[in-house]
C-alpha cells in the first residue's frame, strides 16, 4: 500500500498537503496510467552473471 499526495487549487493555499486514503499500487497505476518498477537488490547481477 502506498499513500497519495495532492494540491488542492481549490483552497487558499495549494501547496498545503493533502493525505488520501492508503492506495494499492495496482488500483493507483490503473487510475494514473503511472507504471512502477522495482528491483530487489539481490536480484541485480553485476557484470552479466548468471546464477
Amino acid at each position: 500500500m502506498v499513500r497519495s499526495w495532492y494540491m488542492d487549487d481549490r483552497t487558499e493555499d495549494p501547496q498545503e498537503e493533502h493525505l488520501l486514503d492508503e492506495i494499492d499500487t495496482t488500483t493507483l497505476c490503473a487510475r494514473t496510467g503511472v507504471e512502477i518498477w522495482y528491483f530487489h537488490p539481490d536480484q541485480i547481477l553485476a557484470n552479466n552473471e548468471n546464477s
